[in-house]
């Protein structure tokens, strides 16, 4: 799967699951992201560019594969990448280029299909 998202738009993936082995998800341009609740089996997953007034979320994920996440120089405005529950078997690479903070954890229950 290859996304091209314009910054107005941005990829929301809950309760996926493929069983699977193989294949790419590529994401690029996404205004954030938010990925919740999957469970992918996949060469590699890269969401890149990401960028725009959203906050990404990886949280609760199962990623057998590659992962990187790469935001854009202008994801700004103080919305975060937040990783949370997640456990990725693969070679793992986080990349921030903006100015927004990159966490690992925040206190604030995870957002719904409801909240998002």
């Amino acid at each position: 799967m290859n996304v091209n998202l314009t910054a107005v738009n941005r990829l929301v993936m809950h309760r996926i699951i493929n069983q699977t082995n193989g294949g790419k998800i590529n994401v690029f341009n996404s205004r954030g992201f938010h990925l919740q609740s999957d469970s992918l089996k996949v060469d590699s997953l890269n969401i890149m560019w990401y960028r725009g007034g959203e906050y990404a979320y990886f949280y609760e994920n199962q990623i057998q594969g590659h992962v990187t996440l790469a935001d854009s120089t202008s994801y700004g405005g103080g919305y975060n990448s937040v990783i949370r529950n997640s456990t990725i078997t693969g070679n793992t690479n986080f990349k921030i280029y903006g100015s927004n903070a990159f966490l690992n954890h925040i206190p604030q229950p995870i957002p719904t299909m409801e909240t998002c």
